[in-house]
């Protein structure tokens, strides 16, 4: 299992220059001490370490945190407790023990020395951060005091916030204890702002303020008429967790978030972007082409987050039995009370129509929202939404015939080559060659296994599946850039091209590649992991489910069958026969490709391999298509840059012009 990119090793690598450079100001720990490292690292708020001469402090957000409601209930201060996992902690801490074993491993770097770790589960909480940095100050005090320690560290390294970071080195700096945090003062400025520093205020410290018009740019939005990301703070509602079943009390949060900067009261509409199948953030309300359309056309933007997913989940997660409540419609239902306590809230009336926008599966909400409710929502716009739930679909097939179109950089010798390479792979597994296979890759751990074998397949397959999907949208490399490396001989054959991109494919996620079924079954049965909610969503109601048939033109690996793709589904007791029922019953609903329905803009890039589920032509006078040539998945809700190509710059004026067109139509209108 390859982990989505996060943060590179040099930083950390960095660090740990500086901290060969510091006064050792504790003594050598040589000894073992008890950990709670044998509860693994996905247990919330665990530690582990490993002695060391030259010992350092880690302190990663592994897990969020949420309020232990029993507190509340018990009228006792707020406890907090740890929740659901945050992959790009896991990789920080990751990337940390990897540069520690590189080091330990070259005796060059740290001749007659080793290095040590202690690292700690924050889970995301200010508090328990405070704690533990407490606690290696106090392992500090029994040392000058003469008492055993267990434990003392030379440096430390983290938190994850810069507020945190400057109360926790002013502490640790009164027990020369140095600290490399992530930053000093300030986070990274966002594309499409620059930075300004802040007069007597470290180099480190600054603003960021939006680059002014003509300045290179890929953000173009970020602080408009004073706002700032402190200013739109997230919000909740209790929803109903069954909203067909009166005699149910049970609630779950949800989150959302309102920008109303660019709203004109009198006659503004309210653009409600869904959020889908993981979280969403105040970001959504500041950036993106549903924002710069508010702006435009003074609306207000709400931002929701889908039902078990991010934060809205109470603090036991994903129970088995609450499964069942993770339906299309229930999460409709939400978007109605939500609608209801924004008109509350702010007062709204028949002047302030509500226009709806989603990407993906949220395209889908979207569209659906307005088909079912057309009297609460005037209209839709549905970003690459795939309207047709679907057993199975020839995703593998569009995306290697991405690899051959021209107009993105793709070519046939691109496709062939990655065909041959998977072929290869193929035979060798056929052959029983893992052990060439483990080489060649890095796996971290040998296999035979297969069901491990058709991970790995997976993993190999994951960057030409993203750069088809995702297709310079920044996300990760793009078409051109694979192929580059694809049809470059100087490599050797397409098998060592393919080895080429995974190898730099993996330093920027974890140190070699897992390849491990049972550890997709435990993300799976974590109920914290929003790759639960999505995958019972699947495997209950919309399919989307792929299988690779070389004979129908995919280029990957054939152990990739529906059976193996489905096979997680066992985790919740469903099986491809109860898939299919959940199928027809959404499919017949709402219409899949040809939903009975009006003033529905459907938005897909010709390239993404999801248009094949959506609705790529007009219908009805009242459901236009648009098709943006050369474009992938979600585009046209990015944030514009000066870099857009036209065609995509068309589409976006296109949609605004059809919403103004249509919204001309309402009494109190100002267009």
């Amino acid at each position: 299992m390859v982990f989505p990119r996060g943060l590179a090793l040099s930083p950390v690598l960095f660090g740990l220059r500086i901290v060969l450079a510091v006064s050792v100001v504790c003594p050598f720990v040589a000894e073992e001490r008890p950990t709670d490292s044998q509860s693994g690292l996905s247990s919330p708020g665990s530690s582990w370490s490993v002695p060391g001469q030259v010992v350092l402090g880690g302190l990663f957000p592994l897990h969020d945190s949420a309020p232990d409601r029993r507190s509340l209930r018990d009228g006792r201060p707020e406890q907090l407790i740890c929740t659901s996992v945050i992959l790009e902690g896991f990789q920080w801490a990751m990337t940390m023990l990897f540069a520690i074993r590189e080091i330990n491993m070259n005796t060059n770097i740290l001749p007659n020395a080793t290095l040590g770790y202690e690292v700690h589960d924050t889970c995301f909480s200010i508090p328990r951060t405070i704690t533990i940095g407490l606690g290696f100050m106090q392992s500090k005090v029994d040392h000058v005091a003469g008492a055993k320690s267990q434990y003392c560290p030379h440096a430390v390294i983290g938190p994850y916030a810069s507020k945190v970071t400057d109360v926790l080195s002013m502490a640790l700096g009164l027990f020369l204890i140095p600290q490399i945090p992530r930053s000093i003062c300030s986070k990274p400025c966002m594309p499409g702002t620059r930075i300004v520093s802040l007069r007597g205020q470290p180099s480190c410290c600054f603003e960021c303020v939006p680059c002014t018009s003509g300045e290179v740019s890929n953000i173009t939005e970020l602080l408009i008429r004073g706002n700032s990301y402190r200013d739109i703070q997230p919000q909740a509602i209790q929803q109903p967790l069954d909203h067909f079943d009166f005699n149910c009390d049970k609630t779950i949060p949800q989150r959302f978030w309102v920008n109303t900067n660019f709203w004109n009261q009198r006659c503004g509409p309210v653009f409600l972007y869904i959020g889908g199948e993981s979280k969403v953030s105040h970001l959504n309300a500041l950036y993106g082409g549903q924002v710069e359309l508010a702006r435009k056309m003074g609306a207000m933007v709400v931002v929701s987050e889908h039902r078990f997913y991010g934060k809205s989940k109470n603090p036991e997660g994903i129970t088995d039995s609450d499964l069942k409540f993770l339906t299309v419609k229930q999460s409709l239902q939400d978007l109605l009370l939500l609608q209801k306590h924004i008109i509350q809230t702010y007062r709204l009336s028949s002047n302030n129509p509500w226009v709806t926008f989603g990407v993906s599966y949220a395209g889908s909400l979207s569209a659906w929202l307005r088909q079912k409710f057309p009297s609460h929502i005037f209209a839709a716009v549905a970003s690459s939404a795939p309207v047709k739930a679907q057993l199975t679909y020839d995703q593998y097939q569009m995306v290697g015939r991405a690899f051959s179109d021209f107009r993105i950089g793709g070519s046939s010798e691109c496709a062939n080559s990655v065909s041959q390479a998977f072929a290869t792979v193929d035979n060798m597994i056929e052959k029983n060659e893992f052990q060439a296979l483990k080489d060649t890759f890095e796996w971290c751990i040998y296999t035979d296994n297969q069901d491990d074998l058709a991970s790995f397949v997976m993993n190999l397959a994951t960057p030409f599946i993203t750069a088809a999907t995702y297709n310079n949208e920044g996300r990760d490399r793009t078409v051109a850039e694979l192929c580059e490396v694809m049809t470059n001989r100087s490599l050797g054959n397409s098998y060592q091209r393919l080895a080429a991109i995974i190898k730099t494919h993996l330093p920027s996620r974890l140190p070699c590649m897992m390849n491990s079924a049972n550890a997709d079954r435990f993300i799976y049965s974590n109920h914290q992991s929003e790759l639960r909610a999505w995958l019972y969503q699947k495997c209950s109601q919309l399919g989307f489910f792929q299988e690779c048939n070389r004979t129908l033109d995919c280029p990957f690996s054939k152990l990739l069958t529906l059976d193996v793709n489905m096979q997680p589904c066992e985790l919740f007791g469903l099986n491809k026969e109860q898939l299919q029922a959940g199928i027809d019953e959404i499919n017949m609903e709402f219409g899949g490709k040809n939903p009975p329905a009006s003033r529905i803009i459907f938005v897909n890039g010709d390239v993404d391999p999801w248009r094949v589920l959506s609705v790529t032509h007009e219908i009805a006078p009242l459901l236009p298509s648009i098709m943006i040539p050369a474009s992938a998945h979600g585009i046209d809700l990015n944030p514009s840059t000066i870099n857009d190509p036209q065609s995509l710059t068309s589409a976006r004026k296109k949609t605004k012009r059809i919403l103004e067109g249509w919204l001309k139509q309402l009494s109190c209108s100002r267009w």
